[in-house]
């Protein structure tokens, strides 16, 4: 099964499942920037208010419509200092901080050619730590750079089922099924599990499975998925 998706800040924990679940991962950098998305942001756990935050990557703005390979970063805002912090601050007392602290600094600290460039390198490092085992690719990287989901369908010759989530399920299958492909969506229930603070707060970013658990968060990612809806066209 191939998944193909617009890399994410850290990405959520049901893209997370997908990731684990898919022989082959494309990362679509090439796809446009979405201020809906989650290509500069993550949400973290915190003891106040609603009881989580956003982290978001500042971009140099222009159209909103760019690709994600070609969107530059904000450096004159100090983001990198202070998502370091707010990790520090929320998670430090966490069982695996300190196991992951070192390389995820590291990756916030090295200098982005692009938005895209840092949110492909943040899914590859999620995808090492939780012991993923399938291939991961960058639409970028393929030939011709496609951008958009037919043409980076067509540039993988060999794929014959895409594996999606529940947003993007209905257009994935409008595009792809005419093209041969079995569109399976992914069914996620994300469990309430132990957080660094009292009460339980789903939606966040990986980190915070990874913080908590460790090892154990590719099982607990794994355990969440609960099935596959085969999409079928409306005729």
């Amino acid at each position: 099964m191939t998944a193909i998706r617009p890399p994410e800040y850290f990405p959520r924990l049901d893209y997370a499942a997908l990731l684990l679940a898919a022989d082959r991962f494309v990362l679509a950098d090439t796809f446009p920037f979405s201020r809906q998305g989650h290509q500069n942001r993550m949400r973290i756990r915190t003891p106040d208010g609603q009881g989580w935050q956003w982290l978001t990557v500042p971009r140099v703005h222009a159209q909103d419509r760019r690709r994600l390979d070609t969107v530059p970063l904000d450096d004159a805002t100090p983001w990198v200092r202070r998502h370091r912090r707010a990790l520090h601050v929320n998670y430090s007392m966490t069982p695996f901080y300190d196991h992951y602290r070192d390389s995820v600094d590291a990756l916030l600290k090295r200098e982005w050619a692009s938005l895209g460039d840092l949110a492909c390198a943040t899914v590859a490092w999620a995808h090492e730590h939780l012991g993923g085992e399938g291939t991961v690719v960058q639409a970028s990287q393929l030939p011709g750079a496609p951008d958009d989901l037919v043409r980076v369908w067509t540039a993988l010759d060999d794929a014959d089922a895409l594996g999606t989530l529940p947003e993007s399920a209905e257009t994935d299958a409008t595009q792809l099924i005419p093209h041969g492909a079995t569109v399976q969506v992914l069914r996620f229930d994300e469990h309430e599990r132990r957080q660094n603070f009292p009460g339980f707060v789903g939606g966040v970013s990986v980190l915070d499975l990874l913080f908590n658990y460790g090892p154990a968060a590719a099982d607990l990612l794994r355990e969440g998925v609960t099935g596959w809806r085969v999409v079928s066209l409306r005729m």
